[in-house]
């Protein structure tokens, strides 16, 4: 299994609390120790310069006799090159990444659609995925695989799955299709709980789960929202005027955004139905969108391939906080909250292109970690495992990918902010 190591000890480095003397011989040492003082230094004040002098010469000064030792030894290095790699090894070692995969499994007829979002995975650890017509729940553990009964017109031929959502315990699926349909389903009892049909015309993009609440985003700029207690819509959200092919809700409070074919992203109050920000965040699409989870009042936003570029906002201001140009099609965003690190998916018509990257977001600056090469076309969908350890891909290519990019039990662990202003911490 392929890994990077950015720091590697050429020595090996010693206990600190446990001194190495490997020249301490240690009669010669207490027949000096005790042996009195020359004839020069008979009477020295206790705090003279000859005194201090003295004991630098015996405990561990440099001795003019020839082949004499000193009493307490010490070795050093002298080698350029060895204080160079102390030197280096000395700062904050940076963790090592599993760049290959833990599994592939075979995807086959996976839509090559951008304006779709098919991959989801649950906290009951289950990876739910639509090929086509059909949705699929795989079970990480057991390795089994179910099938979910999404199609409601088998004739038309122009019909698919088009987007995917777990509720909030991992125990109810939503799906969205291309004649607008909205299904609720139960993976236990293999039924459908609520059904919403749509106009028969509009492809439902992206489908977000909170609470008893079901949002959906579709391709004619239509934001709605559903209760999963009542047959008919709760509520639509009116501001964009394109496809709306990007949503993410927030952990901490009640907002929500959503981004546009046009670039455009909006963040709405979801208490009030309201729009309280626009941004122009983008040239190109504005899919690939996260909300940072120790911080929440920043966005990452990415942009389509005529954009490239990943940029982190404060919603409540406006203001661009950073942004990195990749050149390349951002197709996917998540964080990791033990690590503060980045995820990002990259369409690129080269297939050594289509990959994932790792940035470090050290003070929200983007510095490149690892690349996650194995897709050979655009890796359009991502989802991270509910322990956050794990990342699944979904690309073009038909295959998904497990990652293993942020490991638990890592030596180097980041806290969250404990400040005493974070209103998210518990009281008691």
């Amino acid at each position: 299994m392929a890994a990077t190591e950015l720091c590697s000890p050429k020595i090996n480095t010693l206990d600190r609390f446990i001194p190495y003397r490997p020249n301490l011989d240690v009669n010669v040492a207490h027949a000096r120790v005790m042996s009195p003082p020359s004839e020069t230094k008979k009477h020295p004040s206790p705090w003279s310069n000859d005194r201090q002098r003295l004991y630098s010469d015996v405990l561990d000064g440099i001795l003019d006799t020839p082949g004499q030792k000193r009493v307490l030894p010490i070795t050093r290095c002298q080698s350029p090159e060895t204080q160079n790699d102390l030197k280096l090894c000395s700062q904050r070692p940076r963790r090592r990444v599993i760049t290959s995969p833990k599994n592939i499994l075979d995807m086959p007829k996976i839509r090559n659609d951008f304006y779709t979002n098919v991959l989801d995975w649950g906290q009951s650890n289950r990876i739910l995925v639509a090929l086509e017509k059909t949705a699929y729940i795989w079970d990480v553990e057991s390795k089994l695989c179910q099938k979910v009964d999404a199609v409601k017109d088998e004739e038309a031929s122009s019909y698919f799955v088009s987007a995917v959502c777990w509720d909030n315990e991992g125990h109810l699926v939503a799906t969205g299709d291309s004649q607008g349909h909205l299904k609720v389903f139960d993976p236990e009892t293999e039924k459908t709980v609520r059904s919403v049909n749509g106009d028969g015309k509009t492809t439902v993009s992206v489908v977000k789960w909170r609470n008893n609440e079901i949002y959906t985003g579709d391709r004619k700029g239509g934001v709605f929202q559903y209760d999963v207690r009542c047959p008919t819509m709760a509520g639509r959200l009116v501001g964009h005027g394109q496809n709306v092919c990007g949503m993410a809700l927030s952990d901490n409070s009640h907002d929500m955004v959503t981004g546009s074919n046009s670039g455009i992203v909006r963040l709405w109050d979801l208490r009030t139905h309201k729009c309280f920000r626009t941004i122009k965040a983008h040239s190109a699409c504005a899919k690939a969108l996260a909300w940072c989870p120790w911080r929440s009042s920043v966005i990452a936003t990415g942009g389509g391939a005529q954009d490239g570029y990943i940029k982190l906002w404060q919603i409540h201001t406006g203001e661009l906080i950073s942004e990195t140009s990749t050149k390349s099609q951002i197709c996917g965003l998540l964080w990791s909250v033990e690590y503060q690190e980045l995820a990002s998916t990259h369409g690129s018509v080269t297939p050594e292109n289509n990959d994932i990257v790792l940035w470090k977001m050290s003070r929200f600056q983007f510095e490149p970690l690892a690349r996650l090469q194995q897709h050979l076309a655009r890796p359009l969908h991502m989802a991270l495992s509910p322990d956050g350890t794990t990342i699944a891909s979904a690309g073009v290519d038909e295959i998904m990918c497990i990652w293993e990019c942020f490991p638990g039990n890592r030596e180097h662990h980041r806290k969250l902010s404990s400040s005493s202003l974070d209103l998210n911490q518990m009281i008691r």
